[in-house]
């Protein structure tokens, strides 16, 4: 992966999901949210989410209570959270801290 077009600082967070689901790679470049599906070769970028005025600082992997369902939880310097559910349904959600 070549990430020299995204300005820095860059924050990443891996996320494994289970049975045969292909884990995923999340990186934070300024407002821009990029999900990767990764496999054995290769990531392909699946999702790119713009959080308007805001600069992301922070993002985590938090796992469900079901093997099928995770969460991404990202921060923001307005004081928000933004979180990607994941699952088979996947839903973005922008919280107001």
């Amino acid at each position: 992966l070549d990430f020299r077009h995204l300005p820095a600082p860059l924050k990443v967070a891996f996320c494994p999901l289970a049975q045969d689901r292909e884990p995923l790679f999340i990186v934070i470049s300024g407002p821009r949210f990029l999900v990767y599906k990764w496999n054995n070769h290769s990531a392909r970028l699946a999702m790119e989410i713009s959080c308007q005025d805001d600069k992301l600082t922070c993002c985590l992997w938090v796992i469900g209570t079901s093997p099928h369902c995770s969460t991404i939880v990202v921060g923001g310097k307005l004081g928000n959270l933004y979180m990607l559910k994941l699952d088979e349904r996947s839903c973005f959600l922008n919280v107001k801290a």
